[in-house]
């Protein structure tokens, strides 16, 4: 087993048990790429940090989001919103890598709700 085995197991149960996960950052990013794997069937799925090969979902931020505070919007009537209490909020960030812009789209089209977004 890799280091990262562990991680994916956890997530892999909370998806298919319906279990609530919040995934910030490194946990969003492994979650992105489980379900990229599991779920889309894209088994070469991976991170730009980490992998050297394969489709990868997780890319280097265009603008490092370290030590950064910005906007973000919640979609109505999810989770995250009703935890809230609102549709939006103020967060700071710490983080140099997020989705892959080109493959947004293709997420989009499974039934992966994308909660939280910001401007860019």
């Amino acid at each position: 087993y890799c280091h990262d085995d562990g991680a994916f197991m956890a997530i892999r149960h909370a998806r298919e048990n319906d279990v609530p996960f919040l995934g910030s950052c490194g946990g969003f990013q492994y979650a992105i790429i489980e379900y990229a794997r599991n779920v889309m069937g894209w088994h070469d799925a991976g991170h730009a940090e980490t992998d050297s090969g394969g489709r990868l979902v997780i890319a280097p931020l265009s603008c490092s989001l370290v030590e950064k505070t910005g906007d973000i919007v919640f979609q109505p009537d999810t989770r995250v919103a009703q935890a809230y209490g609102s549709l939006s909020t103020h967060e700071g960030y710490h983080c140099n890598f997020g989705v892959a812009p080109d493959f947004v789209a293709d997420l989009e089209r499974f039934p992966l709700i994308i909660s939280g977004h910001d401007a860019e």
